[in-house]
């Protein structure tokens, strides 16, 4: 009996020993699989240039100043992803309070800079002064924290800089730019850069896992159009209640089923125009409420980015690089959008309707041409309706209407000129 017991026990340990050799065998197996997979990434990520190799056509001064930033950036993604954050405040692994993330990200961005030895001057948007940083070369203005309004709620946030030559921030204009760039702290961290002298934008990816490249920003992408496409992201919405020209506009995209894509945040918003590739963002003044975009810190600086990549911008009559900055806290409105934002849709099988929407807002509906030509195709003619509708000058407003009006002299006109234009064509059985 207990020879029988014996042999059964040694057979169960038999059994269980062979199946752990093939469990082990095809766990075995699965590595060379595996490493051979993770060595494929790295070798994909060590053919792409870091930001390092790939500024060495740059000037040297300018840089260093940039690597100033790509470092601060990284670290500033670092403690975004492990700060316990509310909309006053942060706290520690210890629930110890800190400073306000975007503080935090403030002094990180200064002490770079200053370390980097080449940036003459620094401003930041929470502390909008020129503030020596005791180097030599060029100016940094930057938005720290773009969006951090929203960071509690765990959205896409960014930061923004520009670099100008020199030691001054003001009596300048986007034109002088030499460099700007967007960080973008969201499920990947990347930065747009844009440089003077090269051509397009360019992103880079800073690499977070356990491959050799661990830590460095890589190049992987660039932007070089901003093409057609029915993607929206209109800032300050509130306007659309008393400028008519915005509601009229943002009427028109929901009736054309433009795709709505606002974050809250202007750096993730524009990123999705880089990487998508298509799209328009708008932010509006109206007599009530008026735009908050700084032209030092945010509108130049994109608007730079956004010209490389070979989008357009206006402030309502000219590019926002062409905005003299008369001081730091200059605010305007913003429309970025394609070169001609020309859209084709398709109605029904015969009917195609094609139009430039490029289009003039007025910030007070004083007067506002729209010319609408329909061409209808028939087999035997050609039929064409054009309509005008016009509203009147403040001069021909009945006095009643005048001190609604008071200011039309003073008021902007936003963006450039709407053309529509309808084909019919018939049936094709």
């Amino acid at each position: 009996m207990a020879a029988r017991l014996l042999i059964s026990l040694l057979s169960l340990l038999y059994v269980c020993n062979a199946f752990t050799v093939r469990q082990m065998g095809r766990a075995t197996r699965a590595s060379p699989r595996a490493l051979s997979m993770a060595s494929s990434d790295s070798l994909v990520l060590a053919a792409m240039p870091t930001i390092e190799e790939w500024l060495d056509v740059a000037d040297p001064k300018l840089k260093k100043a940039t690597i100033g930033m790509f470092r601060a950036c990284k670290e500033i993604a670092y403690k975004i992803r492990t700060a316990s954050c509310d909309k006053m405040s942060c706290f520690n692994e210890f629930g110890d309070e800190q400073l306000a993330i975007d503080i935090l990200a403030n002094n990180v961005i200064f002490d770079n800079l200053r370390q980097s030895g080449c940036v003459e001057t620094a401003s930041s948007e929470e502390t909008p002064t020129e503030d020596p940083m005791g180097g030599k070369g060029y100016s940094v203005a930057f938005d720290p924290l773009d969006g951090s309004s929203v960071i509690d709620t765990n959205f896409a946030v960014g930061t923004i800089w520009g670099m100008w030559p020199g030691a001054a921030l003001t009596g300048v204009s986007g034109r002088q730019l030499k460099s700007a760039g967007i960080a973008v702290y969201g499920p990947r961290t990347t930065i747009t850069l844009a440089i003077d002298n090269m051509p397009f934008a360019h992103e880079f990816l800073l690499v977070d896992d356990n491959s050799p490249m661990n830590g460095q920003w890589i190049k992987t992408n660039e932007f070089m159009s901003i093409g057609e496409g029915k993607l929206i992201a209109p800032g300050n919405l509130r306007a659309t209640q008393d400028n008519p020209g915005y509601a009229e506009l943002f009427n028109y995209w929901m009736e054309n089923m433009y795709q709505l894509r606002y974050t809250g945040g202007m750096v993730p918003d524009v990123n999705q125009m880089l990487v998508k590739g298509k799209g328009v963002f708008v932010n509006v003044n109206s007599k009530k409420t008026k735009s908050k975009l700084r032209v030092l810190y945010e509108v130049a600086p994109i608007g730079y980015i956004i010209e490389k990549a070979g989008g357009m911008t206006s402030e309502g009559e000219k590019s926002v690089l062409d905005i003299p900055i008369t001081n730091t806290e200059l605010t305007s409105q913003v429309y970025i959008h394609t070169h001609t934002h020309t859209h084709t849709c398709m109605h029904t099988r015969t009917h195609t309707h094609s139009f430039t929407c490029i289009r003039r807002c007025l910030l007070t509906r004083t007067l506002h041409t729209h010319t609408h030509t329909h061409t209808q195709n028939t087999h035997n003619k050609t039929l064409t309706h054009t309509r005008t509708h016009r509203w009147r000058t403040a001069a021909q407003m009945r006095s009643s209407d005048s001190k609604r009006l008071s200011d039309a002299s003073t008021s902007k006109l936003l963006l450039v000129i709407h053309t529509h234009s309808r084909t019919n064509q018939p049936p094709n059985f």
